[in-house]
């Protein structure tokens, strides 16, 4: 019998930064939100932190195999187009990728994963945040009913049925749909595909997110910027003095820099002099992960964070083979049998991410210390200068999900 093939993508566009709304004033002339928190059992939580191993698993992969390179990648993205695949699986391909995606069974994943899409753009009005998912299909090809209703009705996909004998027709939609998912900032995912392809999941994930204090834009100087091969560059380093939430552990400083109503938050992990990026990652798991964010305390820090745009390209297959997840791309041993009674396989799965940090955001709050008596808290002051290798990770904070995981070296 002839296998037909998947070819699975997964797209993402982060801006991590803001500009004038559409009306053409600023956040800052307004207030903030109110925080909206995405209820989860405490057993959906547990999962969300179990799903987090995932995150750090599959970031350290891509960076053991692509080594010389920064990267970016969106362990969520990959979550949901995974658990979407996961949906139509079976018997030791099904096993497979739950057990790479550390759930423990998919009645569970789809509730949690559910929740998360529903609520993300709930959480902070004011930090933009739009996920997508997508299933275009090759209008002969045999999908179950039964599959399509279920991605329809849990992740919210839009399906399209298309003639995937006109390849540049499908080309032409699947590169609209994620330019249009993506506000303009990948518009050109895909060139080609092969002639035996007759389904495409995609996702989508769009993030805006406004600095909770701004960088003031006159401040930003250039300053050196150590590689992770030693060699120097001259950077446009953003700087400021605030009160953040920060902490110093054994091989890292870590620094909690707010969004908007303080909803999402990116952690920047500075390693320690002698340190490399590698070893922090491989030292990080879901459950010291949540000790650590626990642990951080409020400090006056010193700051100095490049201002960069990135784009990253990357090819999963290798990645999540060596997480554990052969099978479904084995045209022999893959078992899709729930979303199709024909044979199927996965022949590409792609993700796609760009990210622009800069100065722009709301206004600081006002700070206030309290005092008892004749005592006052002072807060304790650090130096936080991003000037050699370090990692970003932007989170969700009312569930503790990981939605981006970069490397600046």
């Amino acid at each position: 019998m002839k296998h037909q093939t998947i070819f699975q993508l997964a797209i993402i566009a982060l801006v991590a930064f803001t500009s004038c709304s559409d009306d053409g004033y600023t956040v800052t002339n307004r207030p903030l939100p109110p925080l909206i928190k995405i209820e989860l059992t405490e057993a959906e939580h547990q999962q969300v932190q179990a799903n987090n191993d995932f995150a750090f698993n599959l970031s350290r992969e891509v960076l053991q195999q692509n080594h010389e390179q920064n990267c970016l990648i969106s362990p969520l993205s990959a979550t949901y187009v995974l658990a979407m695949l996961e949906n139509g699986s079976a018997n030791e391909t099904q096993q497979q990728i739950l057990n790479a995606l550390r759930y423990d069974s998919e009645t569970n994943m789809n509730s949690v994963c559910s929740k998360l899409i529903s609520g993300a753009s709930k959480v902070d009005a004011s930090t933009e945040v739009s996920i997508a998912n997508g299933l275009f299909l090759d209008k002969p090809f045999p999908i179950k009913d039964d599959y399509i209703t279920s991605m329809k009705q849990t992740y919210g996909a839009e399906v399209k049925n298309l003639d995937f004998s006109d390849k540049q027709a499908v080309l032409k939609e699947v590169n609209s749909w994620t330019s249009d998912k993506t506000k303009g900032k990948i518009s050109n995912i895909i060139t080609d595909m092969p002639d035996n392809t007759r389904m495409m999941a995609l996702n989508a994930i769009y993030f805006k997110g406004i600095w909770n204090k701004e960088f003031d834009s006159k401040k930003t100087t250039k300053e050196t910027f150590t590689h992770a091969d030693g060699e120097k560059e001259q950077t446009d380093m953003m700087q400021i003095k605030e009160n953040y939430l920060y902490g110093s552990f054994a091989n890292f400083d870590m620094l909690h820099l707010d969004y908007g109503n303080n909803g999402y938050s990116m952690q920047v992990l500075l390693p320690k002099e002698g340190v490399t990026v590698e070893e922090v990652l491989a030292s990080l798991k879901s459950t010291d992960w949540q000790e650590t964010m626990m642990s951080m305390r409020d400090y006056e820090v010193d700051v100095q964070l490049p201002k960069f745009t990135f784009e990253y390209s990357v090819d999963m297959p290798s990645v999540l083979k060596a997480l554990g997840m052969e099978d479904m791309f084995d045209k022999t041993k893959a078992d899709f049998s729930r979303l199709s009674d024909k044979d199927t396989f996965i022949g590409i799965f792609k993700q796609k991410c760009t990210i622009e940090v800069n100065e722009k955001g709301t206004e600081a709050t006002t700070a206030t210390i309290s005092t008892v008596g004749d005592t006052a808290y002072v807060v304790p002051t650090a130096v936080f200068h991003a000037n050699r290798p370090f990692i970003y990770i932007i989170t969700e904070n009312t569930t503790g999900s990981i939605y981006f995981v970069g490397t600046f070296k």
